[in-house]
């Protein structure tokens, strides 16, 4: 063997026992790891201890998740509830044939949700009118524009935007006579 073909046979192995001791080092780390659970509760802090937090750890430990060493990831998705609260709705109110959305189109998961429902109230032979605020100054001309529309019913927002005022959307609904669609408890236990 040439010393240039030793040179580059020792390369060679240099960098598959470097490949090697990477991927080794990456597994045992993988291995090592706790998983974490991020818990985003949109409620006033600390309101969520005597009613969703407790109930979420005993699913988790009936699941056999122990806090601290096997915790595993969790996702609450909201976007697959827009047709189901449409169907809800049409079932409650049989009248209804227009159906206005109070939404935060800055929030993705809310724009999805709006489509889902869009896609039910189609099927249903139902109209949705979307109205929007994105900002808290906005809730104001959305009520103005619902109240225009003159809507059978109303479904409301999963957003955090639209759940921290949800006394004075709670109240509108009321003023107007308006069936309304809440996806939070929050909304109901204020009323709504």
């Amino acid at each position: 063997m040439t010393p240039w073909a030793l040179v580059r046979l020792a390369a060679r192995l240099a960098l598959m026992l470097a490949a090697l001791l990477v991927a080794l080092h990456t597994d045992a780390q993988t291995r090592d790891k706790v998983p974490h659970i991020g818990y985003l509760w949109l409620g006033a802090p600390g309101s969520d201890k005597a009613t969703t937090l407790p109930g979420f750890r005993q699913g988790l430990r009936e699941l056999g998740y122990q806090e601290g060493s096997n915790i595993a990831g969790f996702s609450f998705i909201v976007t697959d509830f827009g047709g189901k609260w449409v169907e809800l709705l049409h079932e409650l109110v049989p009248h209804a044939t227009r159906v206005a959305m109070l939404w935060n189109p800055v929030n993705a998961a809310s724009r999805a949700l709006v489509q889902a429902a869009r896609q039910a109230t189609g099927s249903l032979g139902l109209t949705l009118l979307s109205d929007e605020a994105g900002r808290p100054e906005d809730l104001p001309q959305a009520f103005e524009a619902i109240v225009e529309q003159k809507p059978d019913a109303l479904i409301i927002d999963t957003d955090a935007l639209i759940l921290s005022h949800r006394t004075i959307i709670i109240e509108f609904a009321a003023v107007h006579g308006l069936p309304a669609m809440y996806g939070l408890r929050e909304f109901v236990d204020e009323g709504g």
